[in-house]
């Protein structure tokens, strides 16, 4: 049986995207193969513990030995499941660094699986594509070397409740984000479309204009039919 280093399991919403507000069990792996300025989880090493929270919403957290099994994470997920539980998100660092554990994993829970990923990795989302049921895929327009990546990774993953995220700095210029959106059209992605203002954290220090990013949604909207300007509420919020 497959075991991995997890950095942190618990209960809280969704605080990104279209599925904002949500209830999901959130499962934090460690490592990344990117170093976005912009990143509130940075991590390079491999957790000697995984962080579980004791009760579901508590924020109360408990220390439990690495590696876990998928046995191990599928009953900690009980203990935090709730009525309202919507799926279980996979974040990071980068989950699709993680192909064979996802696997695994959807063998061990019957809770849909929600997936958050930087969208670099296409021969992992291949591999993994039948396991998961939600798709919020990043396109880091800083790394435009991993670009045709994103696009190949986007179509892989389109028929599971895609949408792609892009998030907007204050130097982010308008007419990088309406390529993104003319290549999502013609490539036959016309999904929906968030603008997440940057939230200000380490190196950045400041937010873009509202008039910025609503000329932005504008353009991106000559493309696609779903364009939406969404903040990370659950900075807003306070919560994890």
């Amino acid at each position: 049986m497959q075991k991995e280093h997890i950095r942190e399991i618990f209960s809280s919403t969704q605080g990104e995207g279209i599925y904002t507000g949500v209830r999901q069990i959130f499962i934090r792996f460690p490592l990344c193969n990117l170093n976005c300025i912009y990143c509130d989880t940075p991590s390079r090493d491999l957790p000697g513990y995984c962080n579980v929270e004791t009760k579901p919403g508590s924020e109360n957290f408990k220390k439990i030995k690495n590696p876990l099994s998928d046995e191990n994470i599928s009953e900690i997920i009980l203990n935090l499941k709730t009525y309202d539980l919507h799926s279980i998100t996979l974040t990071g660092g980068e989950p699709l660094l993680y192909p064979g554990f996802i696997k695994e994993l959807k063998n061990f829970v019957d809770i849909p699986l929600y997936l958050e990923t930087n969208s670099t990795l296409p021969k992992n989302a291949k591999k993994i594509k039948t396991c998961v049921d939600f798709v919020a895929a990043d396109i880091k327009i800083d790394y435009p070397e991993f670009y045709e990546n994103s696009i190949e990774t986007l179509k892989i993953l389109k028929d599971k409740n895609l949408f792609v995220k892009i998030v907007v700095l204050p130097g982010t210029e308008s007419k990088t984000i309406e390529k993104v959106a003319k290549d999502l059209k013609n490539h036959d992605l016309d999904v929906p479309l968030i603008l997440q203002p940057v939230t200000p954290h380490g190196e950045v220090k400041e937010k873009p204009g509202v008039k910025k990013i609503l000329n932005l949604a504008d353009a991106c909207g000559k493309y696609l039919s779903d364009v939406r300007i969404v903040p990370q509420v659950h900075k807003l919020m306070g919560v994890l």
